[in-house]
């Protein structure tokens, strides 16, 4: 068995930076899921501010 150590602050980091970039691609079709529809929604209102 192997075992990996990760600085959580870098992890966090790289992670927020990944789902800020990547959300598209990490959500269900749209229509399929409610969650990832509100996700959308979510990503789309705070875009349409900037």
């Amino acid at each position: 068995m192997s075992y990996y150590f990760l600085e959580v602050k870098l992890l966090l980091l790289e992670g927020v930076a990944y789902f800020k970039n990547n959300y598209k691609n990490l959500l269900c079709i749209k229509a399929t899921c409610q969650p990832c529809d509100e996700r959308r929604r979510h990503f789309l209102r705070k875009y349409e501010q900037i």
